[in-house]
């Protein structure tokens, strides 16, 4: 009989393979500022057959518009959780509340499903974890997913950020992990919904998906032009209001005004900005690049030598955000805020002529299509 907990069905591990440790595989993610996206993907990019299917997606950028009433700038890539949704990726999940509440053994349970192959990814009172910045400091629950165990030396693999705000790999002992979780669940009360959810992955070996031009070509209109991507998801959920949300090439006067605020000391920095900013440049350089080696995208190679360049000046903002974070010089601010028309100029201008060929190359595929 299994044991329902939330929309799972736990069983007992009559079967399970006596093991004292278990270390499942993982790699280095394409995107790993925020850990909804650096945990799966570290599942799937243990192989590579995933890559059509990343690069078909991980175009569009949106951002907040509120700065100064939010007290920051969320950036992000849209489509949150979209890793969660490969082909590559089985998930199941359960209320992190539910969990904490019944008797069941955590450390067994997850034990267990990664004799089965599935990955942990849930959260943890900061409190209780050496590693985080807010160790013994305040009560705060953090993501992080679990990816193997010792059992001789009572202690889970896991990655996560650590106070450093560095993503590696690290070891907890069973007693602070299962302290983590159930205080956790136990102190931090009215916690919001996303923070509830535990989620089990495991490595889908039968993942399907055929890189998509098409898709390339609507999210890499929408990014140039600013579209609002949610408006076309309308069947799942209700699409985001454009007065607080600005999408692709908008975001960058928002990008400006955050500048702004933070040289007139009326916000925090935030390194992940510029974090997000090198992994989508990044992404898109690797994305043109595959479209070349695939055949998928022909004439492309003089865009992928302009775009090395977009590329590397955003990694030059990020390390000029770090020296800021590091020593308040406010000429790194004025250096990067003095750069984005400019580079925003340019990248206009680059992924232009890269929508237009494929364009021109969706279009001869359809025609050929027809005419067969």
């Amino acid at each position: 009989m299994g044991i329902i907990i939330g929309k799972f069905y736990e069983f007992e591990y009559l079967e399970r393979i006596a093991m004292s440790r278990n270390v499942l595989p993982i790699s280095k993610p394409l995107v790993k500022c925020y850990l909804y996206d650096a945990c799966p993907l570290s599942i799937l990019a243990n192989t590579e057959d995933y890559l059509d299917w990343f690069y078909s997606n991980y175009i569009q950028l949106f951002c907040s518009k509120n700065i100064l009433e939010d007290g920051y700038l969320f950036l992000e890539f849209y489509g949150k959780n979209q890793a969660f949704t490969s082909p590559w990726l089985k998930n199941q999940h359960l209320s992190g509340c539910t969990l904490a509440k019944t008797q069941q053994d955590i450390i067994k349970f997850i034990i267990g499903h990664i004799d089965l192959g599935y990955y942990f990814y849930g959260h943890l009172d900061d409190f209780y974890v050496p590693f985080r910045m807010d160790h013994r400091k305040h009560h705060f629950l953090h993501d992080l997913m679990i990816y193997g165990y010792d059992e001789e030396k009572s202690i889970f693999m896991v990655i996560a950020y650590d106070k450093n705000a560095l993503f590696d790999h690290f070891e907890i002992s069973f007693d602070t992990f299962k302290q983590g979780f159930l205080q956790g669940y136990s102190i931090n009360k009215n916690i919001p919904y996303w923070h509830d959810w535990v989620y089990l992955f495991k490595f889908n070996n039968h993942g399907q998906y055929n890189f998509d031009l098409k898709l390339v070509e609507e999210l890499l209109h929408d990014y140039l032009f600013g579209i609002n991507t949610s408006e076309k998801h309308r069947a799942s959920s209700n699409p985001w209001s454009n007065e607080n949300k600005a999408f692709g090439m908008e975001v960058y006067p928002y990008l400006k005004k955050y500048y702004m605020h933070l040289i007139n000391r009326k916000i925090k920095y935030d390194t992940r900005i510029t974090s997000i900013l090198v992994e989508h440049k990044r992404c898109m350089l690797k994305r043109i690049k595959h479209m070349h080696d695939k055949g998928y995208l022909m004439g492309i190679e003089p865009l992928y030598e302009h775009y090395v360049e977009i590329e590397k000046r955003f990694v030059i903002f990020h390390g000029l955000m770090i020296k800021y974070m590091l020593t308040g010089n406010k000429s790194c601010i004025d250096t990067i805020v003095n750069s984005l028309d400019d580079i925003a100029h340019k990248e206009q201008m680059i992924l232009s002529e890269l929508l237009e060929k494929i364009r021109q190359t969706n279009a001869f595929r359809n025609g050929k299509e027809v005419v067969q």
